[in-house]
């Protein structure tokens, strides 16, 4: 973790890398918070869909991010941070239209991080949710909320649907 520079390239980002895919031997380590151990998407045939690659890990550099999205498998999840601090901007679905959606690309034209609202006007009217998401912390997402994650210092942590 202390080798990641500080304001790395978003290719210094592992981003929903599948620990089933790439380090099975991890999974029996893994215990998922009781609160999500009976997950319904576990008993659909799912097969190769985003729901086949979980549980997943991200790895982050300090000042990396994720842009703002919507999860395109459209579920809920959540994410646990083992080590560094992650900053999270989440918003309610009804605060799409404010948010300048780019539908093609399941992402969105404005930053919520730095909001230009002379471009972006209508941002003025989002309800934001902010947390500093700290190691040892969960977060769960409700599916489709539009969401943006700050890596303010190097992190890794494990995520699932």
């Amino acid at each position: 973790m202390d080798s990641l520079s500080d304001g790395a390239a978003a290719s210094d980002y592992i981003f929903d890398w599948s620990i089933m895919a790439g380090c099975p031997q991890l999974l029996p380590e893994l215990i998922v918070p009781s609160y999500f151990g009976n997950d319904l998407m576990r008993t659909l045939p799912v097969k190769g869909t985003d729901v086949d690659g979980h549980p997943s890990m991200f790895i982050g550099a300090a000042n990396t991010s994720a842009q703002l999205h919507v999860d395109s498998g459209g579920t809920h999840f959540w994410m646990a941070l083992l080590h560094g601090q992650k900053d999270w901007t989440v918003f309610d679905q009804a605060d799409t239209p404010y948010l300048y959606s780019d539908y093609l690309h399941h992402r969105f034209h404005v930053d919520p991080l730095a909001p230009d609202l002379d471009r972006h006007p209508m941002y003025a009217h989002a309800r934001p949710w902010r947390h500093q998401l700290l190691p040892g912390q969960l977060i769960f997402v409700p599916a489709g909320s539009p969401h943006v994650v700050y890596n303010s210092e190097p992190t890794l942590a494990i995520s699932s649907v």
